[in-house]
């Protein structure tokens, strides 16, 4: 207790003092708990480490906020059901076009082959 006598204060307590601050309005807490610590902690900061107290409160932080405007959701447009399509049955192949269809069915059993 000793240490705390004089004007040069602990490293520990000068280095917290650098980094903690007052606030600069003074702070209203939501419970009674919530104000005791606010309030505990800004006194221990002015008389510890020499920190000015927090100024007066502005009126405006007090203000009760303006509520939103409900958002009207409109009803999710009904689509009509889709019509059935006909679907034509596929023309004949031509000639070349079979011959085409069995190279190409040759080609794939040769890799197969080729792949076992």
């Amino acid at each position: 207790m000793t240490a705390c006598a004089g004007t040069q204060l602990p490293g520990s307590v000068s280095g917290e003092c650098r980094l903690v601050h007052t606030p600069t309005y003074a702070v209203r807490g939501k419970t009674k708990y919530d104000q005791n610590y606010v309030d505990e902690i800004t006194e221990k900061l002015v008389a510890g480490c020499g920190q000015p107290r927090p100024r007066v409160r502005p009126a405006s932080f007090d203000q009760v906020p303006i509520a939103a405007k409900p958002v009207i959701v409109s009803k999710p447009a009904v689509l009509p059901k889709p019509k059935p399509v006909a679907i034509k049955p596929a023309k004949p192949l031509s000639a070349k076009a079979k011959q085409h269809e069995e190279i190409k069915r040759r080609w794939w059993n040769m890799k197969k082959q080729q792949s076992m």
